[in-house]
């Protein structure tokens, strides 16, 4: 089983957005961090499965949220790269890299 790394900028973009929901309805933020919990649980189990998008990094969709999590698997680390609508201009994590 890999273990996470998380950028620093990947917490806060979780943070906020949990943040966000949470201020839309009561609940919802702790149901955007169960369903980004889930994600990583999969991303964790099969790091692999899921495509590339840039080079060897990889997105995981998460369910029910219009949220990607990008990640880069490798020497049996995950390195999570953002948490981030999906939406969003891809640039302001493609710096990360």
């Amino acid at each position: 089983m890999s273990s996470f790394t998380f950028h620093p900028d990947a917490e806060r973009d979780l943070d906020g957005a949990a943040t966000w929901y949470e201020t839309q309805k009561p609940g919802l933020g702790r149901q955007f961090r169960k369903a980004v919990d889930t994600a990583l649980s999969s991303i964790r189990l099969t790091p692999y499965a899921y495509p590339r998008i840039h080079g060897l990094f990889r997105r995981f969709v998460v369910r029910r949220f219009p949220y990607s999590i990008v990640y880069l698997p490798q020497d049996g680390m995950i390195y999570i790269v953002t948490i981030s609508h999906s939406h969003r201009d891809p640039a302001h994590w493609q710096k990360r890299l």
